[in-house]
């Protein structure tokens, strides 16, 4: 289970949408009694009814916050040459 406030509870697939990917992803494991199932929205052990409302009540939502692309991202590379002389390249990058 996500981190209070990071993901929506039934976006089972962790893309940032509740769609109909979470709802295959949640079908996969209809009633399948088992711990830490992925349609195990309730944590119950099984994926049953009760999942398929909680996955409900999040259809078609987003989760809020700036999309991962707008975080800056810093890259550092090294490389060698042919003749072993190193060069470091930094960047960073943002939108």
């Amino acid at each position: 289970m996500p981190p209070h406030g990071a993901s929506l509870l039934a976006d089972i697939t962790n893309d940032g949408l509740v769609t109909m990917k979470d709802f295959a992803a949640q079908a996969l494991y209809w009633m399948t009694a088992q711990s830490r199932q992925p349609g195990d929205l309730n944590r119950d052990g099984l994926v049953n009814a009760a999942d398929l409302v909680l996955l409900a009540e999040d259809w078609l939502k987003q989760k809020s916050g700036p999309p991962a692309a707008d975080l800056p991202i810093e890259i550092e590379a090294k490389a060698w040459d042919f003749d072993g002389l190193v060069s470091k390249i930094s960047e960073l990058v943002t939108n």
